[in-house]
């Protein structure tokens, strides 16, 4: 923010710009976040000791036991967090959970890969408010990026709360990992989120294969939360890679 400000001397006026840092609405910085899963031995769960995230499928979330987390080989650098259901049950969930503080502005970047559809819409990066950081049990879902089943013809879904708003023109891969970068944006109350993604050939691209938007609930995120978030009616697992959140778009990883 520029704010000038002038002085009348003897002979003239000066006239001064002063360049003022405006202070975030959110009343909190950004803290850098990036988790690479490599802290983590192959087959072991994921947990606050050994990666970034402050809170994990065992802690305070997994209610039925239903969802398994594990690291593992064949990320898409290095190791992965796989997350699947065995058996399928109706509320099913586990996930991996970072408190962000009050932000109206947030950036992620995730990598997936896809090994089966899901049966119904599921999702697996979801945005929180005014919650104490605990996981499904608390807050309130401002919405999230998720897996299209096959009411949405296996594209990828955009939610507000529980509503779906928007859904993509281009599917969801199957076996092949590709890149999703997030923003979510808050302002008088309401938010909205933009999603790229880079696919196929394009996962290291700097120009999106495909962009979606859709409104959000709530006027800030404190919380997010990555994992199955939601029944998927069926068995189905994926990996993520290479999570980071910030305040501005995420270069890829090359």
């Amino acid at each position: 923010m520029v704010k000038t400000m002038s002085r009348c001397v003897l002979g003239g006026c000066i006239v001064a710009a002063l360049i003022v840092a405006a202070a975030s609405p959110s009343g909190a910085a950004v803290s850098p976040f990036a988790e690479s899963f490599e802290g983590g031995t192959i087959g072991g769960q994921p947990t606050a000791a050994n990666t970034a995230y402050d809170q994990t499928i065992g802690d305070r979330g997994d209610g039925d036991g239903t969802i398994h987390a594990q690291f593992v080989s064949g990320g898409w650098r290095g190791h992965g967090v796989q997350f699947s259901n065995s058996p399928v049950t109706t509320h099913a969930f586990g996930f991996l959970g970072k408190q962000v503080g009050q932000q109206t502005s947030l950036y992620l970047r995730r990598y997936y890969k896809l090994a089966a559809y899901p049966k119904y819409r599921t999702s697996v990066l979801l945005y929180k408010y005014g919650g104490n950081g605990n996981g499904q049990l608390g807050g309130t879902h401002n919405g999230s990026l998720a897996f299209g089943g096959t009411g949405q013809s296996h594209r990828f879904a955009l939610v507000n709360n529980n509503t779906i708003t928007t859904t993509s023109k281009v599917t969801v891969p199957l076996n092949a990992w590709f890149r999703a970068e997030v923003h979510v944006q808050f302002s008088s109350g309401a938010g909205t989120q933009t999603v790229r993604l880079y696919l196929g050939s394009n996962i290291n691209g700097t120009t999106p294969t495909a962009t979606i938007r859709g409104p959000l609930t709530g006027g800030y995120t404190d919380y997010v939360e990555d994992g199955i978030l939601t029944n998927p009616g069926t068995a189905v697992h994926y990996v993520i890679d290479e999570a980071a959140n910030g305040a501005s778009w995420p270069d890829p990883v090359r």
